[in-house]
Order: structure tokens, then C-alpha cells, then sequence
């Protein structure tokens, strides 16, 4: 058991690193596909491919703490928890998919994905019986903000973008904190709820 504790305290801390890489990857990628809509005509060098595999490489260690979470749970998995599960998984594959092979069509359907998914795993996890309380609900809220600015910009355009940006920050802020809050959890060894 030593092992499996150093282990998941490891996960903790990756997590940690994961969740502050996670809003710096993302400004990045946003700066980046900005100038990716510049005009052909104008002389900007843009990168290519755009800068996918940090943010894959985040949500790798976010799905680390999921799995380390759901052995260490005191609570039988729903399937809700499930759900949320995989969809972050997927979520964390489709964006290393993209990164590799210089897709960024995949972005768009990654982000959908990742951030419903990240919405049930937060309020699956209210209980506090399978992963922190605290760490769920700024995951689900963060995500829950994202994921309605996502659909304000496919509805409104880029025009919808001024309306949203204060809104994404905030919400990007409590996605990396809740995510961070799970990382600490197991970076401290910190006992779950018992079962009622």
C-alpha cells in the first residue's frame, strides 16, 4: 500500500502541474488561432500545426486523478460517474489525436465533449463519496461556463465573442482550481466521505 499511496500522491502532484498548464495552453491556443485567422496577405509567420499537445498533455494528467479517484472511491460507481469519466478520456484523446497529426478541426467536438463530460463528473461528484465535494463543483461550474460560452460563439459568431470573454475567464480559472483542488486531495492523502 505504501507504493499505491506514493503513487497516487504523485498523480496529485501531476495533477497540480496539469492544472496550471491547462489555462496557459489554452490562451496559447486562442492567441495562435487568432493570427490563424489573419489574412493569407498579411506577413505573420503563423506555427504550425497549432499548439494541441499541451492541452492533451493537461487532460492526461486530469484522467490520471479520475482513475487514481475511482480506486480509491468509497462509493459504487454510478453511471453518471461513468459517463463523465469516459467523456474527459475521450476528450484527453482526441486532443493528443489532434496534436499529432495537425488537426484542428478536432478542436471544436474535443471542447464539446470534454466540457459535458467534465459537467457530469463535477455534479456526480457532489456527494463527496467517490472524489472531493469542493474540487467537483468548481470542475462542473468551470466546465458549465465553457461549454454555454462555446454555444454563444456558434450561435452569435465571432461578434459573440467580446460578450463571453469575461465569462470563459472566470470560468477557465474555476476549471484549472477545481482540477487543482483534486490534485492537492491527493497530493495530502486526504480521506474521502464515508458511505451512508
Amino acid at each position: 500500500m505504501p507504493n499505491a499511496s506514493r503513487a497516487a500522491r504523485l498523480v496529485g502532484c501531476a495533477a497540480i502541474v496539469g492544472a496550471i498548464l491547462w489555462p496557459v495552453a489554452l490562451a496559447d491556443l486562442a492567441a495562435t488561432a487568432g493570427l490563424a485567422l489573419v489574412p493569407a496577405s498579411t506577413p505573420i509567420a503563423v506555427p504550425r500545426p497549432l499548439p494541441i499537445v499541451p492541452l492533451g498533455i493537461s487532460l492526461l494528467s486530469f484522467v490520471a486523478v479520475i482513475l487514481v479517484l475511482e480506486l480509491r472511491a468509497v462509493a459504487v460507481l454510478k453511471l453518471a460517474d461513468l459517463i463523465g469519466d469516459l467523456n474527459v478520456a475521450t476528450a484527453a484523446a482526441v486532443f493528443l489525436l489532434a496534436g499529432i497529426v495537425g488537426e484542428a478541426g478536432l478542436l471544436g467536438p474535443g471542447f464539446v465533449v470534454l466540457f459535458v463530460g467534465s459537467v457530469i463528473f463535477g455534479v456526480a461528484g457532489l456527494d463527496g463519496r467517490r472524489r472531493p465535494r469542493w474540487g467537483s463543483a468548481l470542475i462542473g461550474s468551470g466546465a458549465g461556463g465553457l461549454l454555454a460560452c462555446l454555444f454563444a460563439v456558434g450561435l452569435l459568431g465571432p461578434t459573440g465573442l467580446a460578450g463571453v470573454t469575461e465569462v470563459a475567464l472566470l470560468s477557465v480559472l474555476l476549471y484549472s482550481a477545481g482540477w487543482a483542488w483534486l490534485g492537492v486531495h491527493l497530493a495530502l492523502a486526504r480521506p474521502l466521505a464515508p458511505p451512508a
